[in-house]
């Protein structure tokens, strides 16, 4: 992981949301807003050790053809169906 020095200006106020007044599109809109903004700087972030062998076994499952996935795209409107949902 990458370790950054921080000190008192880099520290900001924790920023309150009512999320319990958000719809369910506005929270899903908002984790976009900030998966997007956090993608942004590939380098800024490590991922953990573990993370390499669920990707190993998910390889190997594609390559054996045993594998279930999907593309974001599909699996947003999965869920949105699924949600009864619409506008995501």
């Amino acid at each position: 992981m990458v370790k950054q020095e921080l000190n008192k200006t880099d520290i900001m106020e924790k920023i309150e949301l009512p999320l319990s007044q958000f719809t369910y599109t506005q929270k899903l809109e908002l984790l976009e807003t900030i998966y997007d903004d956090l993608s942004r700087d590939e380098t800024a972030f490590e991922s953990p050790s573990w993370h390499e062998n669920v990707l190993n076994k998910r390889r190997k499952a594609i390559s054996a053809g045993t594998a279930q996935h999907s593309d974001w795209s599909e699996a947003k409107a999965f869920l949105t169906h699924a949600r009864g949902l619409t506008g995501i």
